[in-house]
């Protein structure tokens, strides 16, 4: 199975890094990444003019998809998306994918302007939207510095028995509110209730990233507050440190069918400080909370598993073709 991998801006490398034997183009320099590039031996290539159905069977995109339309508009997206356009509409691969990092939860399939598409995976896939058949859910991307594989792979500490009793909590206290696609989000108004009972002593981008794995990490609670979509990165940053995840309520669809304890997660302030209450004053529960988050975090967040995900997932979307066409053949 030859890949090319597009990673427009070269926002996240973890899905070079679950198929290491593709190829990974990027078309612009978003964020300096050398390090992380060199440590995985990851060549990085420019010369999308050599993807075509030739030289690879299978096309992955990586995309915040809505920045091609005015109301977010991005340029450099919105011309590596038409480059991409280019490619497929000259090309028939075995398989196109588009995985769409972009923080809403709409259906990416009613927004691509294509379609050549095949299968659509989507980082903020609600438990309560309505998705095409050929949308699943895949929430494992992250900006910035690391990807998740990075944090999963060479930052993950789960075990530490002499963790500080403290809820740690670094984070963008924002207001986001998007009229067009009923986007609202006031962090403000939770942490100003709960913010007393927190542990914040420097703000993450004043310090070096390790010192702030590190406060996590000796961390007893470490809370998840809702970005303006989800997931962000601050929730992987806590799985991958052991710290116990404390984490506002959203309708995430996560890749696989298991779930968080419902004691660390809260819609009210008040919610909030009752479930803190009972995990400090309960060892037993505070352990079971612990365990089942250590479990899903090694069970899923690898590589191994989101391979098998993934390539799941394609012989599904193969299968309804399949039987698509058998039906229409019968009809």
């Amino acid at each position: 199975m030859r890949i090319a991998i597009i990673d427009i801006v070269n926002q996240d490398i973890g899905l070079k890094i679950i198929f290491p034997e593709a190829e990974y183009f990027i078309i612009y320099d978003e964020f300096n990444k050398d390090d992380a590039l060199n440590r995985y031996k990851i060549n990085k290539r420019y010369d999308i003019e050599n993807i075509n159905d030739n030289n690879f069977d299978y096309l992955f995109l990586i995309i915040p998809l809505y920045n091609i339309h005015k109301e977010h508009y991005n340029e450099k997206i919105a011309n590596g998306y038409n480059k991409f356009l280019e490619i497929i509409n000259k090309n028939n691969f075995k398989k196109v994918c588009l995985f769409d990092n972009y923080d809403y939860d709409y259906d990416p399939s009613l927004y691509s302007n294509t379609n050549k598409i095949d299968i659509y995976f989507k980082r903020n896939y609600s438990k309560i939207i309505n998705y095409n058949s050929n949308v699943y859910p895949f929430t494992f991307f992250m900006f910035g510095k690391y990807s998740f594989m990075e944090l999963i792979e060479e930052k993950k500490r789960i075990e530490n028995s002499n963790r500080k009793n403290r809820i740690y909590f670094s984070g963008t206290l924002f207001t986001h509110i998007d009229d067009t696609m009923k986007v609202y989000r006031n962090r403000k108004i939770i942490y100003n209730q709960i913010n007393d009972l927190l542990y914040t002593p420097r703000f993450m981008n004043n310090i070096p990233f390790d010192i702030y794995l590190n406060d996590i990490h000796n961390s007893k609670f470490s809370l998840d507050l809702n970005g303006v979509g989800e997931p962000n990165k601050r929730t992987f940053e806590i799985l991958s440190q052991g710290s116990l995840r404390i984490s506002e309520f959203n309708n995430l669809k996560w890749c696989f069918d298991d779930d968080f304890c419902e004691e660390t997660i809260f819609k009210t302030a008040d919610e909030f400080k009752k479930k803190i209450f009972n995990l400090n004053n309960n060892k037993d529960l505070y352990d079971k909370c612990l365990k089942k988050q250590n479990e899903i975090v090694d069970k899923y967040y690898n590589k191994n598993y989101l391979r098998n995900y993934l390539s799941y997932q394609w012989k599904k979307f193969d299968e309804k073709v399949l039987n698509n066409i058998q039906q229409n053949i019968i009809l």
